[in-house]
């Protein structure tokens, strides 16, 4: 007992001490506003005791106490007055912490102060505002990141009038830019404006953002020409394409050639957005030249960035038919393709016209500096790849212009003639096209193809003798550069992979069939020895990859192309580990379905393989087989299916998993419905199963045929008396099954399922007598669960029983 006391006082004299050095305010040497009574203090008073304390701690506290307080003395105007000092002060506080305290609350007391429609809103709007605004410039890089937080919130919440944000916000921001020792701000300051960008609008972007945005891409700071090129996908998703192939299009062709290999990295993982907000002749003559470069960089994360983003990029070439404009759920134009590839577009209402000729000769310069030199250095870096020499013309067909709607521009063509050709070819080797022919191809409002292609090909003449050096467009293939496929087919190559990238061919594969998408049917010859390699690669992932994108390609290219090509890789993939074939097993019965029958035919005997796995535990492989086979059997005849999907249902029923087991159930009853047409078949097939499971020796396949009894009653696979005749009388048998479990399943089965059919609950059915006797033997069974079921009538059945006798009494 001693002991005991002396415990209960160190435990005592501990829980005290504890107390001492938890408590901060203690700590600190200042009780805190609490401990003084705050609690019977009115709530400004104890706001504001919180505000003037010496205790960091306590002034942190003022930013999550703001809102309560203002619910409480909203109707003050001179209390809201006091609370608005309260946080400007909060807001200029000497800690950093605070000061993000305060930003991190000031969306929802702004919400708030809106929600209570305080008379007082203008002041309130002169108060918190301009807190916004001065805290974007804090010495604290974690308060200005939080201050920057909280305005996007207000913008994206319509809380901030649109006139303060141009006249008031837009300025500091870009302010902040112009000075040289705020210069480690800048790359948060490019990515705000890109931010607020799509809440802005084109026009007060264009207007504000876009001339300060443009010349940060020529900063001599690596880390904001970095952030510029990271962020150049934003500022041309919300301007017009006018500004972008004016303005900002010469300055990525800059950023793309940067000394600094992080720049030309965040080049190559933005070019898709770039592309997508360029019209499709800038496409071929000005970025694929400058993806043409970076493909070829110096520094392998270049290149590695760059390959990654081939297939999207090439995806961009792609016709409107097979890839149009859409609105996503948000209301938003986007390009679309069944890849599910989305993006955004700004506005596309431009009033385009030729007002800065000099622009073209520095489109033409830009990609004409450095080019050589560049491309020699990366030749000694890396193998060298196919030479780019296809010989041909390039000619813009009417279905390659990107239009919204689409029209009919063969006029244009005509007009335009050999003179586009030839300022098509000038602009691929300097990697610039005319902005102007850009422009024509987009806006249906304002088409001028034949000025814009003659005045480009005016003015730059010395280009043409030059053409060929980069591209020459194979006269089959106009949709896509040509060196742009040949890079993407060279992906697949082992000797690549290991000089670049180890995932190049996984990157590959897994863009072919938005490549084959692009190019469509009639070029998947350029394609076919490429996904012939890849579904050979030595990487799983690879082969994995193709196999679960097969049926995407087998739509893309036609039941004829499909059989041809695609059902000897498909019968290779099949054999693979289980990681790939369960890739093309998920869509085996899509994927057979776009087969002509003779290729259909063809995989019939090698269904087989896929219930061989290389564990026995991978369950759901079997399980997926059984559902994609329920899927397949209209494909096949009711011959072909007895012979070669009734030995896989059997051995699927067979299963050591339920799930399994249940989903076998569902096959083979709908394997006797597809049979049920040919009636020798139907009752060998019937005859088959009773063999297998109802004469078994085996009493959980005994109970597996009650259960298949039951299914193929409720799914009325059988007519009646074939159900009578060929299934009935095994299932009664098994009513004296000495196994309880198989004859739970069958009184269940025949009370639940075959005495509601009204087939059989007719008593003048020579069957009913026989269900009846069996029934009632079941109900008196020395099992009490299989007397349970045998007497267990349905909700289904207590409501017919119940209609009977109101029909009767009403009689």
């Amino acid at each position: 007992s001693l002991f005991c006391f002396n415990m209960a006082d160190y435990q005592e004299e501990s829980d005290s001490s504890d107390e001492i050095e938890d408590d901060g305010y203690q700590d600190s040497g200042e009780m805190s506003p609490t401990e003084q009574g705050a609690d019977h203090i009115p709530p400004l008073e104890r706001l504001h005791e919180y505000s003037i304390s010496d205790n960091m701690y306590n002034r942190q506290v003022v930013g999550r106490s703001v809102v309560e307080t203002l619910r409480m003395v909203h109707e003050s105007p001179a209390d809201v007055e006091r609370v608005m000092a309260i946080i400007e002060k909060m807001a200029s506080d000497s800690e950093a912490v605070v000061r993000g305290e305060m930003m991190e609350h000031l969306p929802h007391i702004v919400m708030v102060c809106n929600e209570l429609g305080l008379p007082t809103w203008p002041s309130i709007v002169n108060h918190l505002l301009p807190i916004v605004v001065t805290t974007i410039t804090d010495a604290d890089n974690q308060v200005r990141k939080t201050a920057q937080t909280a305005l996007l919130v207000l913008m994206e919440q319509n809380l901030i009038g649109q006139q303060y944000v141009e006249e008031q916000l837009c300025p500091v921001i870009v302010n902040l830019t112009h000075f040289n020792m705020c210069a480690d701000y800048h790359p948060s300051v490019v990515a705000l404006m890109s931010k607020m960008a799509p809440l802005l609008g084109s026009e007060v972007t264009e207007l504000m953002f876009v001339p300060r945005f443009t010349a940060l891409c020529s900063h001599n700071v690596v880390a904001i020409r970095k952030t510029c090129a990271t962020n150049f996908g934003d500022f041309c998703a919300v301007v017009s394409r006018q500004v972008t192939e004016t303005q900002l299009l010469p300055r990525f062709c800059e950023l793309a050639r940067d000394s600094d290999w992080s720049v030309r990295k965040a080049c190559a993982e933005v070019i898709m957005s770039v592309s997508c907000a360029c019209c499709l002749p800038t496409r071929k003559a000005v970025l694929a030249q400058v993806f043409d470069n970076l493909l070829a960089d110096v520094m392998r994360w270049v290149r590695v960035s760059a390959f990654q983003t081939l297939g999207p990029f090439i995806t961009t070439f792609a016709e409107p038919s097979i890839t149009g404009l859409a609105y996503n759920q948000q209301g938003e134009l986007v390009l679309t393709n069944p890849e599910g590839f989305e993006f955004r577009f700004g506005n596309q209402q431009n009033d385009y016209t030729l007002s800065k000729p000099e622009l073209y000769e520095e489109l033409a310069t830009l990609m004409a500096e450095k080019k050589d030199s560049r491309r020699e250095e990366a030749e000694d870096g890396e193998k060298s790849r196919s030479s780019h020499q296809p010989p041909g013309d390039c000619q813009f067909d009417s279905f390659l212009y990107w239009r919204e709607p689409i029209p009919d521009i063969d006029s244009d063509l005509i007009v335009c003639d050999l003179a586009s050709v030839e300022e098509t070819q000038c602009t691929a080797d300097s990697g610039h096209p005319t902005e102007t022919e850009t422009e024509s191809t987009t806006s249906s409002q304002h088409s001028e193809p034949p000025l814009l292609c003659s005045h480009f090909a005016s003015r730059q003449p010395n280009l043409k003798a030059g053409v060929g050096e980069w591209w020459n467009p194979d006269p089959q293939q106009e949709i896509v550069p040509q060196p742009l496929i040949d890079h993407f087919v060279s992906m697949s190559d082992p000797s690549n992979a290991s000089a670049t990238d180890i995932d190049m061919a996984h990157h590959c594969a897994f863009s072919l069939p938005a490549v084959a998408l692009t190019l469509g049917p009639r070029h998947w010859d350029l394609l076919r020895d490429t996904y012939t390699t890849l579904a050979s690669d030595r990487q799983w992932k690879v082969r994995r990859t193709v196999a679960s994108s097969i049926h995407e390609l087998a739509v893309i290219l036609g039941e004829d192309m499909a059989t041809q090509d695609l059902v000897p890789i498909f019968s290779g993939l099949i054999k693979d580990l289980d990681e790939v074939r369960i890739g093309a097993l998920r869509n085996l019965s899509y994927f057979l379905r776009l087969l002509r029958p003779t290729g259909r035919n063809h995989f019939l005997p090698r269904l087989a393989d896929f219930l061989k796995t290389e564990y026995d535990y991978n369950w759901r492989f079997r399980d997926e087989l059984a559902k994609q086979l329920i899927s397949a059997l209209p494909l096949y005849s009711p011959a072909d299916t007895c012979v070669h999907l009734t030995p896989i249902g059997v051995a699927l029923l067979l299963d050591n998993v339920a799930a399994v087991r249940q989903h076998a159930l569902n096959l083979v009853t709908q394997l006797v419905k597809h049979v049920s047409v040919e009636i020798s078949l139907l009752r060998g097939l019937l005859a088959e199963l009773a063999e297998q499971f109802a004469h078994s020796a085996r009493w959980n396949r005994r109970q597996t045929f009650a259960l298949l009894c039951s299914k193929l009653v409720k799914d009325r696979a059988l007519v009646d008396d074939m159900f009578a005749r060929d299934v009935l009388p095994h299932l009664l048998d098994l009513s004296w099954d000495p196994v309880p479990n198989v004859r739970l399943a069958v009184a269940r089965t025949v009370n639940s399922d075959i005495m509601d059919y009204q087939y059989f609950c007719n008593e003048q059915n020579p069957h009913h007598e026989v269900l009846v006797q069996a029934l009632r033997r079941l109900q008196n069974d020395k099992d009490r669960d299989v007397r349970y079921f045998a007497m267990y009538k349905t909700t289904r059945s207590l409501e017919q029983d119940v209609d009977s006798r109101m029909k009767f009494s009403s009689t």
